[in-house]
């Protein structure tokens, strides 16, 4: 693959990455490192790629890598002391408006649940990847992949459910 095609491929999909990676790393400038880091392992291990048509799911499983990568880094440096701990951005916080479409409202909503289901959600409906390339992705099996996102929707559907009913117990 060429240098302009991969980086043509990188600009198509680096607002789906970076959603993503911020999503499992919990800040922005992590996201940015997973991200930058991800892509430079992509473009070092590019005669990995089997298909063109597989970029998509190979740079998002090498990115879930890194994200990961990055969490472990993290733990491993957490501070003994338990009144030492760095700030640390709050999920909901940290999602610029050009990362939320239309459906932004949504997103507000799934970001408020555990990890496992924001993963599989976000790259399931904003990303469109079938459970198989999640399970791919995310190194864990097709079935897991199928019951987070059961339990997502379900969730997420008890949340809206009760945000709804909220909005009308003042009217």
């Amino acid at each position: 693959m060429k240098k302009e095609t991969f980086c043509r491929y990188i600009r198509q999909y680096e607002t789906d990455m970076f959603r993503f990676a911020k999503s499992i790393v919990g800040t922005q400038a992590d996201g940015e490192d997973a991200m930058q880091e991800s892509i430079l392992k992509a473009y070092e291990n590019i005669d990995t790629l089997r298909s063109r048509r597989k970029f998509k799911a190979w740079i998002f499983q090498i990115l879930a890598n890194e994200c990961y990568q990055i969490l472990r880094n993290r733990k491993r440096q957490e501070p003994t002391d338990p009144f030492e701990f760095p700030e640390q951005e709050h999920s909901s916080d940290y999602w610029t408006e050009d990362m939320v479409s239309e459906d932004g409202e949504i997103l507000s909503y799934i970001l408020r649940m555990p990890k496992q289901h924001q993963e599989v959600l976000i790259l399931y409906y904003y990303d469109e990847f079938s459970t198989k390339e999640i399970a791919k992705i995310l190194d864990i099996p097709q079935g897991t992949v199928k019951s987070r996102l059961a339990r997502g929707r379900k969730q997420l559907k008890d949340l809206l459910e009760m945000e709804g009913e909220g909005a009308y117990e003042g009217a």
